[in-house]
């Protein structure tokens, strides 16, 4: 049965037993679908360079739920107006405009 794991969402390997947040999501046609997990450190590790990220197949990972701040954070980055290097204003952090060479 396969589950269906969202962006932003705590999980656990349950082989490896490490713990963080999904910030990828890879679907094969083989149906071997992955996650990127990004570990949470460790209270003693905070400030330090974070651990890589990894991918792990869709069965071997447990969901305990989305990340609220997380999900929050993204919401309040997408509704953030930026302006381009021409000074025009426009939303979000995509759809740059192409180079002018």
């Amino acid at each position: 049965m396969k589950q269906k794991i969202e962006l932003g969402s705590r999980v656990a390997d349950v082989i490896t037993q490490v713990e963080g947040v999904v910030t990828g999501h890879a679907e094969y046609l083989t149906g071997c679908d992955q996650y990127l997990v990004q570990p949470e450190p460790k209270a003693e590790d905070r400030g330090r360079v974070r651990p890589p990220a990894e991918w792990y197949d869709e069965n071997r990972l447990k969901c305990y739920g989305p990340v609220p701040s997380v999900l929050e954070a993204i919401a309040e980055l997408s509704k953030e107006r930026f302006l381009d290097d021409v000074g025009t204003e426009r939303a979000g952090g995509a759809d740059l405009p192409a180079p002018v060479k």
